[in-house]
C-alpha cells in the first residue's frame, strides 16, 4: 500500500519547497547519479497530481507546510512517532524470533527474521518516514532534531508525498499495471480491505490483480510477487480472492483493454 512520507527542505515559499523536495523524491525512485530505488514512484500534493488531493488519506493537506506552523509541526511529529513505533515493535518481534532460532535458521531467513534485520538497517524505503532535501533518511528523532538545529526551523518546510513501496519494479510490471494497481490502492473498497492486513500484502494483491486484469495470466507470477513482498503465496492468493469479491472501481483508461471478470478469474 501507499505510505505518506515527509521531506524537510529549506525554502522561501511553498512552491520552492515542493520543487526542492522533488529532487529528493526523484532520488528515492532511482533518478539521478548515485540514486537508489527505494520506492516505485511518488505523488506530491500539488496541482500536477490533483487527482490525489481529495483522497481521504491526505485529509486536505497542502503541498507544503511551514515547519513552524501547527500543521507542519504535527505532520513531522506524527511521522517521527510512526517511524519510532515501527522500529521499536520490529525490534521486539525480532528479539522473540532470535530467542528460538539458531544461526543457520537466521541465515535461511526462517520466520523472516533475517528480513527484519534488513528492514531495521534500512536508511531509506518503507522503514523510514522522514527525509532531507538530498533524499537521505532522517531515521531517528535525534537525526531529525540535528537537522532542524543545523538549518533553523524558521526556514524549513514539510513536504508530504505519497509513495508506493518497491514491488512493481521488483517484478518488472508494465507501466499500465503499475497505474492500475495504484488506482486500486486508492479506492475506498481496498482501504476497507487493508484494515488489519500487512500493507505490503495488500499492495502485492492489487498489483497481481492489475496484472491479471490487464496483461493476462502469467504476466506476473504469484511466487515472484509474494517473494518481493515478503509474504507467503497463500497470503497473496487470499488477498487476490478478497479483491475479486469487492466492488472495485473500473479502470478508466480507454486503451487499457481490461479483461472481463470471467477472463480475469480464469487460470
Amino acid at each position: 500500500m501507499h505510505m505518506l512520507i515527509h521531506v524537510l527542505v529549506p525554502a522561501a515559499d511553498a512552491i520552492e519547497a515542493v520543487g526542492t523536495a522533488r529532487f529528493a523524491l526523484d532520488r528515492l525512485i532511482g533518478i539521478g547519479e548515485g540514486a537508489s530505488t527505494a520506492f516505485d514512484y511518488y505523488k506530491t500534493l500539488d496541482e500536477s497530481t490533483a487527482r490525489y488531493r481529495d483522497h481521504p488519506r491526505y485529509g486536505g493537506l497542502d503541498p507544503a507546510h511551514r515547519l513552524s506552523s501547527v500543521t507542519g509541526e504535527q505532520l513531522l511529529d506524527d511521522a517521527v512517532e510512526a517511524q519510532t513505533t515501527w522500529f521499536v515493535e520490529t525490534v521486539a518481534t525480532l528479539r522473540e524470533k532470535l530467542d528460538t532460532l539458531d544461526p543457520a535458521e537466521l541465515m535461511d531467513d526462517v520466520d523472516l527474521a533475517r528480513y527484519d534485520c534488513y528492514r531495521l538497517g534500512q536508511f531509506a524505503g518503507p522503514s523510514v518516514w522522514v527525509y532531507d532535501e538530498h533524499g537521505a533518511g532522517l531515521h531517528s528523532r535525534s537525526a531529525v532534531d540535528r537537522y532542524i538545529e543545523d538549518r533553523g526551523s524558521d526556514s524549513l518546510w514539510v513536504v508530504p508525498a505519497d509513495f508506493l513501496p518497491r514491488l512493481a519494479s521488483a517484478v518488472d510490471a508494465s507501466e499500465r499495471v503499475r497505474e492500475r494497481a495504484a488506482h486500486l490502492c486508492d479506492s475506498e473498497a481496498v482501504a476497507s480491505l487493508a484494515n488489519g492486513r500487512k500493507p505490503a500484502g495488500v499492495a502485492a494483491g492489487c498489483l497481481y490483480f492489475a496484472a491479471r486484469e490487464l496483461d493476462g495470466y502469467g504476466a506476473v507470477t504469484q511466487s515472484e510477487l509474494a517473494a518481493a513482498a515478503r509474504i507467503s503465496d497463500v497470503s497473496l492468493q487470499h488477498v487476490w480472492q478478497n479483491l475479486q469479491e469487492l466492488a472495485l472501481p473500473a479502470w478508466p483508461t480507454p486503451e487499457s483493454s481490461a479483461r472481463t471478470d470471467t477472463e480475469r478469474r480464469s487460470p
